[in-house]
């Protein structure tokens, strides 16, 4: 991070820049300068103390996908009583015979140059979160924002007064822009729902919140937007090799002079690890992986990085074998970062048995897909298998919009293909479609990945007048 790249005399920065969002005289907020001095907590807490090498890091969470109990209208009042229900709880860590063990920490990102505080008691949640994102300063944040800085309290092994767990739940209300988790640690949610909680005050700026990814290639961005387990991770990194990421989950739009950037919100990436298969379980080896120089990178880098809900078994780490596996990556060692990105084409992706592989949409009809967001429940939207393979809809797949406005999401997105002239094309990423087979009859989803790779590098050949 922080080198810079000349590609057709346009300087691409890896470092990151707090966009002046915020309408007050003092201007944005200051980074925190040495955010990597942060402690890596331990799979223990109890030995919280101790640093360890990240590769050995690999905690598992309470629950693996999102909460049970997703309430995003919760009342003020209600909201207030869950507020105070966290904040007695960790006051009472204090008083615990182990206290000097329970700690409560506080922790500012800014996203998009918006703070958000974290207040936990899970010291895993705090790891993953100070390596995730751009840090703010705490003192400054709270002094110039006060009660309005939107906060997530996250309370972790919190109690009824008969010394029952309370039910797993996750809370927001938008009067106060406030977000509670209760009893669960799963990083996942904790994250996007920050994004989302920052994407509504950001709305108030008119910069649009896409859950998404971007990579740029040659000056032209390429916005990639999909539910869950369509490949939307796997498109970024294959499109990435030739070009640069910008943003791997979440992409921040602002409009300058008519024409629309992205910007990254995340410092580092957390991503899904099933991607190197590993698991003899399921007939796969290290070997194998060795053996492939795509999987063999990625392995070689989650080695380096602290997981999320991958087993360890014979001192080695299965990334195959948990379906929602992930590691919390510097996307550096992946490709150059790109930090403003002009968006030029816009991949919407599904995975069904019926739909065509490509159709290219006008704005309306891309909205109408967007809105909708119809979708297949996978891994990470339940533990609950008997789900999975069922048609859902998430409105602009975009489960963690928080508050969503419709309108605002029209508007933005039709302005993109009227002002920016950006173009819209949806592939049906189901295995059906490749035009391998193997021995056993099953689809080469390898071939389908680089097929469709292709297909969408045409696209961008339209822009740079290049083949790629």
């Amino acid at each position: 991070m922080g080198r810079e790249i000349t590609m057709k005399n346009r300087p691409i920065v890896g470092e990151y820049k707090v966009p002046d969002v915020l309408s007050d005289k003092k201007g944005p907020f200051r980074l925190y300068s040495d955010s990597d001095k942060f402690p890596i907590w331990p799979y223990d807490p109890t030995d919280a103390w101790i640093r360890i090498n990240p590769r050995h890091y690999s905690w598992f969470t309470a629950i693996r996908s999102r909460s049970p109990v997703c309430d995003k209208n919760v009342s003020l009042a209600a909201m207030n009583n869950l507020i105070v229900l966290c904040e007695n709880y960790f006051e009472s860590l204090k008083y615990e015979k182990n206290h000097d063990k329970n700690f409560v920490f506080e922790i500012i990102a800014l996203i998009s140059g918006l703070p958000v505080k974290l207040k936990t008691n899970s010291p895993h949640l705090y790891n993953f979160w100070h390596l995730n994102w751009y840090l703010g300063d705490f003192m400054e944040a709270e002094k110039r924002l006060g009660s309005s800085l939107i906060t997530i309290r996250a309370a972790f092994g919190i109690k009824d007064e008969n010394g029952d767990l309370l039910p797993i739940g996750a809370y927001f209300c938008p009067e106060n822009r406030q977000i509670v988790f209760i009893n669960t640690d799963y990083y996942g949610q904790c994250k996007s729902w920050a994004l989302g909680a920052a994407g509504v005050g950001l709305s108030d700026f008119r910069i649009h919140s896409v859950h998404g990814a971007c990579v740029e290639i040659d000056g032209v961005g390429i916005l990639i937007i999909a539910p869950t387990g369509t490949g939307k991770s796997t498109y970024t990194n294959q499109l990435a090799t030739y070009g640069f990421i910008n943003s791997d989950d979440w992409v921040y739009i602002k409009e300058e002079n008519g024409e629309f950037f992205a910007y990254p919100s995340e410092r580092n990436i957390y991503v899904r690890s099933n991607a190197v298969q590993d698991d003899p379980l399921k007939g796969h080896s290290r070997e194998a992986v060795m053996a492939n120089p795509v999987m063999r990178r990625q392995f070689e880098i989650f080695e380096k990085s602290p997981a999320e809900n991958v087993p360890i078994v014979n001192g080695m780490r299965i990334y195959e074998r948990i379906a929602n596996s992930r590691a919390m990556i510097n996307p550096a060692l992946l490709t150059p970062l790109a930090f403003k990105t002009p968006i030029k084409l816009v991949v919407l992706l599904r995975r069904d048995s019926v739909s065509p592989y490509k159709e290219e949409l006008n704005v309306d009809d891309a909205i109408k897909v967007l809105s909708k967001g119809e979708y297949m429940i996978g891994p990470g939207v339940t533990d609950d298998q008997s789900k999975w393979n069922t048609l859902a809809c998430e409105s602009w797949y975009n489960p963690y919009l928080l508050a969503p406005n419709n309108q605002f999401e029209t508007e933005r997105f039709r302005a993109l293909a009227e002002k920016g002239k950006a173009r819209y094309v949806i592939f049906n990423t189901a295995g059906i479609y490749a035009d391998k087979q193997l021995s056993d009859g099953s689809p080469d989803l390898e071939d389908l990945i680089k097929a469709t790779t292709k297909e969408m590098l045409k696209y961008v050949s339209l822009f740079t007048k290049k083949n790629y």
